[in-house]
């Protein structure tokens, strides 16, 4: 690489040259909060395991406490780093966009870059947490067989919603970082450190929550960090989350995911008794069913918006089905119900249709046109 480099230093055209003193030291004041940022959720790891050996000693709540600890690392903690991985990963790439956009003074981009990279990074969280809830206790008998499945699927059940907003702090915290704001991250998290430590320990002290304290403890720490981050994105670029696209499309679809898996599961495991046959199987469906609905929730066109406009295609004999938003459909020219006040009311297009059915056999009658079917796809004539 060392050639290739050197070539672009001398195609460099910039005129203030800066000693590497200065380079290393810029790099080490850049490089020290997002290191801090990512320590203190550790510490916060470390400081749980600590509290709850040593309070849990002489109260009977905790039968083994090794044993509960160790489901806890296992069972819940891996299984919810998999997607936190992936949303680290995309802040870290999403990074030195912001900052170009930031540096030109374009906070327009910079907030449409946030939202994007929030809107995909949810794509994955969401179903990631329905799909750790519903099937939890299959997966932790196929990968850890040796820890307690059902309270290692509890836990889960109570915080695997930790995935959904260690993405969505670890995503505004580096947008902070991308806006110059390097030290706010590094405080919000110190900061729900502390909220977070009083919690555990009153929840481990004064309740009988036992290990499920820690899990509500773990899963309260990124929830924090991300009010706090939002607050300050708000206050220094008046960055306004998007709720419908974001979070309402990739949690509808993720639930009708979550009971096609559940169902899918239950029935494969009740006729062979294989876990992994039905796991695997559970999983294509979960696929499936999740990216169908995506697509069909999903304006075809844009690939943002919620498709509110729905209509059928025939040409030489094949039937397409397209789902379009109303801003789409008005700009193709489909305003017939694009346009349409009722278009986004579904109640209304069912009193719609209550009234068009009640209406149809005296209308077929007036007009003959209506009897008229296509003999390839079955459409009647409309």
């Amino acid at each position: 690489y060392r050639p290739t480099f050197r070539r672009m230093i001398k195609k460099d055209k910039v005129s203030s040259v800066h000693s590497d003193k200065d380079v290393y030291k810029t790099i080490i004041i850049t490089m020290i909060p997002i290191i801090l940022g990512q320590t203190l959720y550790q510490i916060s790891a470390v400081i749980d395991d600590a509290m709850f050996s040593n309070i849990m000693v002489g109260r009977n709540i905790s039968s083994n406490i090794k044993a509960d600890l160790g489901n806890f690392s296992s069972s819940y903690s891996l299984l919810i780093g998999i997607p936190q991985g992936v949303a680290s990963a995309m802040s870290a790439s999403m990074l030195p966009s912001i900052v170009a956009s930031y540096t030109q003074g374009d906070n327009a981009s910079v907030k449409d870059k946030i939202a994007q990279t929030i809107k995909t990074n949810m794509f994955i969280a969401i179903p990631s947490f329905v799909g750790l809830v519903t099937l939890g206790k299959p997966i932790i008998q196929l990968l850890f067989s040796r820890y307690n499945s059902t309270q290692g699927a509890m836990m889960l059940k109570i915080g695997a919603i930790a995935v959904v907003f260690y993405t969505l702090a670890t995503v505004t915290s580096s947008a902070l970082q991308g806006i110059d704001k390097m030290n706010v991250p590094v405080k919000h998290s110190l900061i729900s450190l502390v909220v977070h430590i009083v919690l555990v320990y009153f929840m481990l002290r004064w309740s009988r929550l036992g290990i499920y304290g820690i899990v509500i403890g773990n899963a309260s720490f990124p929830i924090l960090i991300f009010i706090l981050n939002l607050k300050s994105l708000k206050e220094y670029i008046d960055y306004d989350l998007e709720y419908i696209r974001t979070f309402l499309i990739p949690l509808c679809c993720s639930v009708i995911m979550g009971i096609a898996v559940s169902l899918t599961y239950k029935l494969l495991y009740s006729a062979c008794h294989i876990n992994i046959v039905a796991l695997m199987c559970a999983f294509v469906v979960a696929g499936v069913t999740y990216f169908g609905t995506i697509l069909i929730m999903l304006c075809e066109n844009c690939n943002e918006n919620e498709a509110t406009f729905h209509y059928t295609e025939v040409v030489n004999g094949i039937m397409t089905q397209h789902h379009l938003c109303s801003e789409c459909a008005a700009k193709m020219g489909l305003t017939g119900f694009a346009e349409s006040p009722s278009a986004d009311f579904p109640f209304a297009r069912l009193l719609t249709g209550l009234l068009a059915a009640s209406n149809r056999s005296t209308q077929e009658q007036d007009n003959p046109m209506m009897n008229v079917k296509c003999p390839k796809c079955g459409m009647k004539y409309q």
